[in-house]
């Protein structure tokens, strides 16, 4: 029987390897010009492993949705505070200013290390470890994956 993460891992790797059904190679035949270079191959394994990560970002909203609502409140609470304020001591509007403090707030809190260290006790990253995917590309995919996440609640906030 196999569990949600090895059915994954193994789509991963038949992607990114280029395998078809029922574990047959749509490589190119000995003699004839291979169609995979180094440059299209490592961004094929990076978006693989970056969609997986989403997947499971969304999977999990309880770590993403409580930071954005941190950042939103941060932003009123001082925006309401320093707005009559603030104009007359630095000549600054305070929403242009509290704007990104508002969007770093709500950002520093995204990290999928939790998810990592899951991945790693479940034995799912032991097996794409193993797996003709480059380890640079394992990192990369869930770095695209994080910066994804943080561009979309930037635009949130």
């Amino acid at each position: 029987m196999t569990t949600i993460y090895e059915n994954e891992a193994q789509e991963i790797v038949a992607n990114a390897i280029g395998l078809g059904v029922g574990g047959t190679s749509n490589a190119p035949k000995a003699g004839t010009q291979s169609a995979v270079s180094i440059g299209p191959s490592r961004l094929k394994e990076i978006s693989v492993i970056a969609r997986r990560s989403l997947k499971v970002a969304l999977r999990d909203p309880q770590a993403l949705i409580p930071n954005l609502f941190v950042g939103l409140f941060f932003f009123v609470v001082n925006v309401g505070s320093f707005q009559k304020v603030a104009p007359h001591l630095v000549g600054v509007n305070v929403k242009e200013y509290q704007l990104p403090v508002a969007i770093m707030f709500a950002v520093t809190g995204v990290s999928r290390a939790s998810q990592v260290v899951l991945d790693i006790e479940r034995g799912y990253f032991d097996r794409l470890v193993v797996k003709p995917i480059r380890r640079s590309s394992l990192l990369l995919g869930m770095m695209v994956a994080d910066a994804a996440i943080v561009l979309t609640m930037s635009a949130l906030v």
